[in-house]
């Protein structure tokens, strides 16, 4: 299962808290759009003050990903729209003079930016950031204060769990509207705005199998 913004902007979840260094940095969320509001549409922001630290969304077409951090931003083009109302698998790394931008496992942008030196930062998920809002779903997210490469986030679409564990900052499973939960161990649950819903999940599984046995291992135990 996974968390819905419920076609309200009001519907977010957000965390305010201190990361000792926010670079390097890598976002990571199984994300599905299911309509274009005609702005900007952020799933996953770090803000402070008003600033965008680290911006994940499409751009005001509605088709384009978007990647800001600081002042200065870009996307990339072509054919990596997210708006076909499938799930997809998303990964922002930011390594304090690139961000980077995988769908799906590939690498679609690439573009220097500058972020400014600050510590107390906000997190916030299914945003509502440029007066526009994420009208989709999402699902295990995880931020890391590393950035992963390209292999690292090959391997890491095939389970919602997350597979890296060194330098990981928070993991949220999202597996309902009300699961706040930040299961890395890091105590960094989430708070829930407004009335986000539950709705079925991509399929994707949580974990490897173990060796000879038809269980999921993990943060959740899971038969099959």
């Amino acid at each position: 299962m996974a968390t819905s913004s419920a076609a309200s902007a009001a519907n977010n979840f957000s965390r305010v808290a201190t990361l000792p260094n926010k670079t390097p940095i890598s976002i990571r969320a199984w994300v599905r759009r299911n309509a274009d509001r005609g702005n900007y549409s952020g799933f996953a922001a770090l803000n402070k003050l008003g600033d965008e630290l680290m911006y994940c969304g499409t751009d005001v077409d509605g088709e384009t990903l978007l990647a800001y951090a600081g002042s200065t931003g870009g996307g990339p083009t072509g054919n990596t729209a997210v708006s076909d109302s499938l799930w997809h698998h998303i990964v922002y790394t930011y390594d304090g003079v690139d961000v980077k931008v995988y769908v799906d496992g590939s690498l679609v942008y690439t573009g220097a930016t500058a972020q400014d030196a600050a510590a107390a930062i906000s997190f916030t998920l299914l945003t509502t950031n440029f007066g526009s809002w994420w009208d989709g779903d999402i699902e295990a997210v995880a931020v890391w204060e590393q950035t992963l490469d390209a292999a690292e986030v090959l391997a890491d679409m095939s389970y919602l769990e997350q597979q890296m564990t060194t330098d990981l900052w928070a993991f949220w499973p999202l597996s309902t509207g009300v699961d706040i939960t930040d299961a890395s161990g890091n105590r960094r649950d989430l708070t829930i705005v407004g009335t986000p819903t539950t709705v079925a999940g991509s399929g994707t599984p949580y974990a490897p199998p173990a060796p000879g046995v038809g269980d999921y291992r993990g943060f959740f135990a899971r038969a099959y």
